[in-house]
């Protein structure tokens, strides 16, 4: 490999939908015949000397390289305007169903050269914006043309906008490009036609300002210590990479009336929402899906998160307007324009989102009303909610009961924090500490790092301070974490609510704790509290859809 690079020109051209299924083999032969000679042509017409460049076939395409003596001008200017002339007057000598459409990048820079070819970031950036999805959008939008031809933002400014050989600049327009790590503007023309058509709103780019979009990366450290949910995380990953349907059993099921239709070209915005106690693990089940997809590259425009403090001790849930004017800083936009409206800023972070291929993590939602601004409409994106009541009314969304982890499972995380030799030397007392946690991750850890902070401590001396019913909430803390506290939070918003049932149902909820057992019947609840089976029904489901109950069954 040469350590110096080179200087050159680079024109791509490929042939769109190569691979129609009506398109045989040898008809796929005779075009890429044609689109050789026609390159042949045009260098013929814009006398650059093919012996100052060179070629290499892509198969449904090529790439030509010019050498430096070769003005990047001429490559747009008369080579690629003349390709795209002269596949005009081909394709009208050509059979029925035999007519080509090709895109054309021209763009120029450095680039190593070594006994296989050439390569590059330039190289790779012009790559980029030929097979981009914009690129490909822009000719599928208007059927008259037969060329699309993009250049690069770097090409524009230094030869379009200039008007150099007889160019005009009023016939490019500038179109924002999204993949593989690139995140730029390009700029468009299609040759031949009368007047240029206007882009779709999606596409178009501004024609002032900075070219690049910054690409935020905004994850939270999953926890270290995350363990099982297997099944989840493959439902999930299924749902979140290809954006379509998945199996049953994977106990994912899309909500609302839309049957998971949704805005966006005809395809829904895929939405994973999450829902589970306190302590269930949302939040690490969610982190962990979404640091594997960024780590796949699933997600290259980049990963957004906001923690909407539905349930945070202490805090109020945040405001959606609050939360757009995060995810519009993210995006690049200057604060000073970000709209003062929910509605103005919902429609403008749908716009930034447009195309991009984004991760949205919402973390720790209150409600439906407040996720459903911050949704974008492109179905590029993939939107991740967690929250603790079901989002039923999230329109298309597909809804994800977490249940607490199977005993195996919370005797391994037990293990991660306390140390697995500790578990294994006293299996049944880790046992025992597993279900009096019940087997919740947020007690598990806060039980393991006590364990941890008391490596003498035998764990049936926890599990004894555990089966203390009545003390059992204040060995379940360890610094900043406390199941009480993630209690608390919920029997807050019941307390705090306008609703008489909701109030009523806090006043239950601790009279219900007092039976000992694994469930109870409706009848018994309705002993217990006084009160006819109905009204305890309806107070049962209100602790329920405030994740403080859990119904294994109904009736139970």
């Amino acid at each position: 490999m040469r350590d110096e690079p080179v200087y050159r020109g680079i024109l791509g051209v490929d042939i769109e939908r190569f691979s129609r299924a009506e398109w045989t083999d040898p008809i796929r032969a005779r075009l890429r015949d044609r689109l050789h000679t026609l390159v042949d042509d045009a260098l013929a017409h814009a006398e650059i000397d093919p012996g100052l460049t060179v070629r290499s076939d892509t198969g449904d395409g090529l790439w030509l390289l010019a050498d430096a003596q070769v003005p990047t001008t001429r490559l747009l200017h008369p080579l690629a305007t003349s390709l795209a002339s002269g596949l005009a007057a081909d394709n009208r000598r050509m059979p029925a169903g035999e007519g080509m459409r090709l895109r054309v990048v021209v763009h120029a820079g450095e680039l190593l050269h070594d006994s296989y070819g050439h390569t590059g970031a330039s190289l790779n950036h012009a790559a980029r914006l030929l097979d981009a999805d914009a690129t490909r959008a822009v000719l599928a939008a208007c059927p008259a043309a037969e060329v699309v031809l993009v250049v690069s933002d770097v090409l524009y400014d230094g030869v379009v906008r200039h008007a150099y050989q007889g160019i005009d600049p009023d016939g490019w327009q500038p179109v924002r490009v999204h993949g593989k790590e690139t995140s730029a503007r390009a700029w468009v023309h299609l040759p031949g036609l009368a007047a240029q058509p206007p882009l779709p709103a999606v596409l178009a780019a501004s024609r002032v300002g900075p070219a690049g979009l910054p690409i935020p990366r905004e994850l939270p450290r999953p926890p270290g210590d995350f363990t099982g949910r297997v099944g989840e995380l493959a439902s999930l990953r299924k749902l979140l990479r290809a954006g379509g349907s998945i199996a049953p059993r994977a106990a994912l099921r899309p909500a609302g009336p839309s049957g998971g239709r949704g805005p966006g070209r005809g395809r829904p915005v895929v939405v994973a929402a999450i829902d589970g106690m306190g302590g269930i693990g949302k939040s690490a089940l969610a982190l962990q899906l979404a640091d594997q997809l960024a780590d796949d590259g699933a997600f290259p425009d980049g990963q957004l998160y906001v923690n909407l403090q539905g349930a945070t001790p202490g805090l109020a849930p945040l405001e959606p307007l609050d939360a757009l004017g995060r995810l519009l800083r993210a995006l690049g936009l200057d604060p000073a324009q970000i709209p003062t409206s929910v509605e103005q800023a919902a429609a403008r972070f749908r716009s930034l989102a447009a195309e991009r291929r984004l991760l949205i993590l919402l973390d720790n939602a209150h409600d439906a009303e407040q996720v459903r601004p911050l949704l974008p409409a492109s179905p590029t994106c993939r939107v991740l909610v967690t929250s603790r009541p079901v989002l039923a009314t999230l329109d298309g969304a597909h809804q994800l009961h977490l249940d607490v982890l199977p005993e195996r499972q919370a005797l391994e995380l037990l293990g991660r924090a306390a140390g697995p030799e500790r578990v294994a030397a006293e299996l049944q007392a880790a046992a025992a500490v597993v279900r009096l946690c019940g087997s919740l991750p947020l007690a598990l850890r806060i039980v393991g790092a006590r364990l941890a902070a008391r490596p003498a401590w035998p764990i049936r001396v926890v599990a004894e301070r555990l089966a203390d019913a009545t003390g059992r909430l204040d060995e379940l803390r360890a610094g900043e974490l406390a199941v009480r506290a993630s209690f608390d939070v919920s029997l807050h918003t019941l307390t705090e609510s306008s609703d008489a049932a909701d109030r009523a149902a806090v006043a239950a909820f601790g009279l219900l704790s007092l039976p000992d057992g694994p469930d109870l019947g409706v009848a018994a609840a309705a002993r217990l509290l006084d009160q006819p089976e109905p009204t305890t029904q309806r107070l049962l489901e209100r602790l329920v859809d405030a994740q403080l109950l859990e119904t294994p069954r109904p009736g139970r």
